[in-house]
C-alpha cells in the first residue's frame, strides 16, 4: 500500500497522538512527617520495571478502517505494513489530508496492538482509555477502560484504539478491560483474535 507522501508532517503529527507514561508520578515526601532527615536522600518508590512506554492512536488518526470481515470484538498485533494492510482498508475522505497508515519506518523498532469493538454510532475518541502496558518476560498485559456509548444509537460504528509499543519477541498479550480479562492474543502464533 502506498502511503500518503504529500503531507508527511501531518502523517507524523497524527501518529504521535499521545505519549503516555504507564508509571504514575508519586508526590514528593518533603514536608510530611515521614520525610527523610535533612541532608539524607528521601526514599521514593522506583518506577515499575515491567511498565512499557506506549503511544495510542484512534480510528480517526488515519484514513483507514478495520475491514468489515472481522468480528465485532477484535484483538490484533501489527508488526508490518503487510499486517496493517490485511486488517485495514483505506478510506479516503474528501477534504482531509490524512495518511492511510503509519510510516513504514514505525515497524523497525515498534509494533501496534489493536483493540476494536463495534459500538453504537455515538462512539468517540473517549471510548477507550489505555491505562498501562506491562511486560513479564515475553508476556504482555494491556489494561484499559472501555466506555459503552450512551444512549445507544441504532447505527453501529467501529471504535478502535491502536497501542504502539517497542518491538520484541513477545509470546502473548492479555487484555484487561475494565478490570476483567477479555482475551489473550498469541502474538507468536497469530495476528488476530
Amino acid at each position: 500500500m502506498k502511503l500518503l507522501t504529500a503531507y508527511p508532517a501531518i502523517a507524523m503529527a497524527a501518529l504521535v497522538v499521545v505519549l503516555t507514561s504507564a508509571c504514575a508520578a508519586t508526590p514528593s515526601a518533603a514536608g510530611s512527617p515521614a520525610s527523610a532527615t535533612p541532608g539524607e536522600p528521601s526514599a521514593s518508590p522506583a518506577p515499575d520495571p515491567s511498565a512499557l512506554p506506549f503511544e495510542t492512536f484512534r480510528e480517526t488518526t488515519f484514513s483507514s478502517f478495520v475491514k468489515n470481515t472481522y468480528p465485532d470484538f477484535l484483538l490484533a498485533a501489527i508488526r508490518s505494513e503487510q499486517e496493517w494492510d490485511a486488517i485495514f482498508h483505506p478510506a479516503p475522505v474528501m477534504g482531509k489530508q490524512q495518511a492511510f497508515a503509519p510510516e513504514t519506518s514505525l515497524y523497525k523498532d515498534r509494533m501496534i496492538l489493536l483493540i476494536r469493538r463495534v459500538a453504537p454510532a455515538v462512539a468517540n475518541d473517549s471510548t477507550f482509555t489505555v491505562e498501562s502496558v506491562s511486560r513479564d518476560g515475553d508476556r504482555l498485559t494491556v489494561r484499559y477502560q472501555y466506555t459503552e456509548p450512551s444512549p445507544a444509537a441504532s447505527a453501529q460504528y467501529s471504535a478502535s484504539v491502536g497501542i504502539i509499543i517497542p518491538s520484541a519477541d513477545y509470546a502473548d498479550a492479555t487484555f484487561i478491560e475494565n478490570g476483567k480479562d477479555v482475551g489473550k492474543l498469541d502474538i507468536k502464533g497469530q495476528v488476530l483474535k
